[in-house]
């Protein structure tokens, strides 16, 4: 994280604290209260009021996070001052009671057990008692007296977690409890923001490209009448790199030449004669990206340029065609987001095994792109769009969340079974 230049231990709520590899996290640090110290309390609260009065969803707060340590037998649960502040109407801003250093906590109880209860068992055994334990004392010390408070944020959960190895699941916990809440609980554009601003949960990435809103209109032309395919294309392309937040320093991922490898998987979807996935069009990825490339609108000599590159007549009107409402576009659009989508997820877990290259190479979107490419999903992706718009009805078209739910359904019914094996070891999946 980098942080203001302040002295080491001292924190201004103001200041910023930005993430190195997710520029999108910001993170205030009020510095804790002290007893019976009030300047920073107040400079607190003023900053809750004035950042919930801010027109900017980016200038808001999404979130809160209280830290308490997880008390000792006997000890006080929260201080004076963090009671205080639970005591403020923080309105619909979420808090979440994130009570740390779990792990001491349970290396406490193990010593407290001893070998007297101990020393009969196994490993796995001692391990599996000695968990019940602690949380048996997390829950009478930690939870049942933060429910038994008297005076409690409209929105409160809480979290244990611990920065220790054998713990790293419970930062996954506090960011899907995060999640939720914001979700659950805050306006939908903030609830995007939320999700676009958190990369530890693969499935929440997912979920929220599904939400973009140009595919609310996929059965229709809603969203981009009068603008050539490329175009439409392009923007859908943007919008879903925006939301995976990969560490993309160099921009590849919003380069041509990506965006020319999923239109290479997705020309097959466009021809209306071709009748299964491995037909219709075939030009080259080289081909297509240099038609890319021609930034310029396909109208007077640009046309000639185009078909020069080497392209055929059929695919130069549909890619560099003014969006129409067809089977073909419909096709295409569908193919374009899941196809984007699945490699996106591949890609992520390609990253999440290198954990020393966090940024994104031109050599992992190939890797990712051809193990899609290859796998048998994209061929059953591309077989269910033509038949699911090949057989839509005029109700389907009068309805166009239809297509946006057939989308929703094919993300989520094929990325399980080509990602599996390409996880880190040690990920899981919900």
């Amino acid at each position: 994280m980098q942080g203001s230049d302040k002295e080491p231990g001292k924190c201004d709520i103001n200041d910023e604290i930005h993430s190195a590899e997710n520029i999108r996290f910001v993170l205030h640090d009020s510095q804790g209260f002290e007893p019976g110290e009030t300047e920073n309390f107040n400079k607190v609260k003023n900053f809750i009021q004035q950042r919930a009065q801010m027109p900017e969803i980016k200038d808001q707060l999404h979130a809160i996070w209280l830290c308490v340590k997880i008390p000792e037998a006997g000890g006080r649960l929260i201080e004076v001052g963090d009671e205080e502040f639970l005591k403020l109407d923080l309105g619909d801003v979420p808090v979440i009671v994130v009570f740390t250093q779990y792990d001491r906590l349970y290396n406490y109880t193990r010593y407290q057990m001893g070998s007297a209860k101990l020393g009969s068992l196994d490993e796995k055994q001692r391990k599996v008692l000695v968990e019940e334990e602690t949380e048996k004392y997390f829950k009478a010390e930690c939870v049942d007296r933060l429910n038994r408070l008297s005076h409690r944020p409209r929105k409160l959960e809480w979290v244990k977690v611990s920065k220790n190895n054998d713990y790293q699941h419970t930062v996954v916990d506090l960011v899907q409890t995060t999640y939720k809440l914001v979700r659950n609980h805050v306006a939908e554009s903030v609830w995007v923001a939320s999700a676009t601003a958190q990369r530890v949960d693969v499935d929440l990435n997912v979920e929220n490209s599904i939400r973009v809103g140009y595919w609310r209109g996929l059965a229709s032309s809603t969203h981009f009448p009068g603008n050539l395919l490329r175009d439409c294309l392009g923007i859908i392309h943007k919008d879903i790199v925006k939301i995976w937040n990969f560490l993309d320093p160099d921009k590849i991922l919003e380069d041509n030449v990506v965006k020319a490898m999923i239109l290479e998987l997705v020309q097959d979807l466009a021809d209306p004669d071709a009748s299964n996935p491995n037909s219709g069009f075939s030009e080259k990825l080289t081909t297509i990206k240099a038609s890319l490339d021609v930034a310029t609108p396909l109208s007077g000599p640009i046309a000639p340029v185009i078909a020069g590159i080497g392209l055929s007549v059929m695919f130069v009107n549909w890619l560099f065609g003014v969006y129409t409402n067809t089977p073909g576009t419909l096709r295409s659009l569908m193919g374009y987001i899941v196809d984007l989508t699945i490699v996106l997820e591949t890609l992520f877990w390609f990253k999440a095994a290198q954990k020393k290259n966090p940024a994104v190479s031109s050599d992992d979107i190939e890797a990712a792109f051809s193990s899609y490419n290859s796998s048998e999903e994209r061929v059953k992706v591309h077989r269910e769009i033509r038949s699911y718009v090949d057989n839509m009805s005029l109700l389907d078209h009068a309805h166009p969340d239809n297509a946006h739910e057939e989308v929703q359904r094919l993300i989520k019914a094929h990325r399980r079974d080509l990602i599996g094996a390409t996880k880190p070891s040690g990920s899981s999946s919900r």
